[in-house]
């Protein structure tokens, strides 16, 4: 289990939502980002949150028809919005004097059926198979209700079987159950090529960035993929000017982005062999420095 320790209101990165009726706030809480639903009234009826730096979004795909209100949904597409993907739901319910984010306890039957990971499915984000699910007590119960996303007495009391998934979901964390469940995300920068023409036996999920730009837009107030393939050369724009190319991307994380690269696995596909070591050197030596900084 792992706790709130954090809660920042930010804004919302979908900035398509502008000129929309709704509101759209977003808030972080210990550095994941979780929403809480206001009916219409507060912040509005559309928002994310970030808890402990992970997204969730209250805002869910429409094939999602079984949420309630207070149902959420941590997936954001490839294009960088919230709502556009099936996949990533939690739920919210009290039970004594906490708030737990649940996995979508309401839509499944046995938490066994959270040990598949597909396209479509309702499994929760990764943090929920590594860390536990998520509880928030005071004093950040009242810090949400100050915001106006949150009102306690309304949100439903875990019921028992809830109550007893939880514990189930506990122990397989504890004891690292979740054999079928693939941890983390990888992301393939590339104008034209597809995943399988470079690496053709792999069974990783991807992300596509077909530019420089959304590249930026994906990474953009969500989480650090695991395992980053870049392309050197992404394309032309008007006059046939170079677009912003890989090196361009890899200087973003590095000098912008404010990741903690240490950990952060990448490979360079381009067959571009300058543009490759420029781009190896710049993440080998800023992944070496960071390391030997901790």
């Amino acid at each position: 289990m792992w706790y709130a320790e954090k809660i920042e209101l930010i804004k919302n990165i979908r900035e398509e939502w502008d000129n929309e009726e709704y509101d759209y706030s977003t808030i972080e809480v210990d550095g994941k980002t979780i929403p809480f639903k206001t009916g219409g009234s507060g912040l509005g009826s559309y928002y994310t949150v970030k808890i402990n730096g992970e997204t969730i979004s209250n805002h869910h795909s429409e094939g999602y028809e079984l949420c309630t209100k207070y149902n959420y949904q941590s997936s954001i597409c490839v294009c960088g919005c919230e709502g556009c993907n099936s996949g990533g739901y939690l739920l919210i319910r009290r039970h004594e004097k906490s708030i737990f984010i649940l996995p979508a306890f309401d839509v499944l039957d046995s938490v066994a059926e959270f040990n598949i990971k597909d396209i479509e499915d309702m499994n929760p984000p990764d943090k929920w198979y590594v860390d536990g699910i998520l509880e928030i007590k005071e004093p950040f119960i009242s810090e949400l209700k100050e915001l106006g996303l949150l009102f306690f007495d309304e949100i439903p009391e875990m019921s028992e079987q809830e109550l007893n998934m939880l514990l189930e979901w506990e122990t397989l964390v504890k004891n690292n159950g979740f054999t079928n469940i693939i941890i983390g995300y990888c992301m393939f920068l590339d104008d034209i090529r597809e995943v399988d023409m470079i690496y053709p036996e792999t069974k990783e999920r991807f992300y596509y960035a077909r530019s420089y730009k959304e590249f930026i837009k994906i990474l953009t107030g969500g989480t650090l993929p695991k395992f980053i393939s870049f392309d050197t050369d992404l394309g032309v724009g008007e006059n046939n000017k170079p677009l912003p190319d890989g090196l361009a991307a890899a200087e973003w994380l590095v000098y912008v982005s404010g990741f903690d690269l240490t950990n952060l696995k990448f490979n360079v596909h381009s067959g571009n062999p300058f543009d490759k070591l420029r781009i190896e050197s710049l993440l080998n030596n800023h992944i070496k420095f960071s390391s030997e900084k901790v």
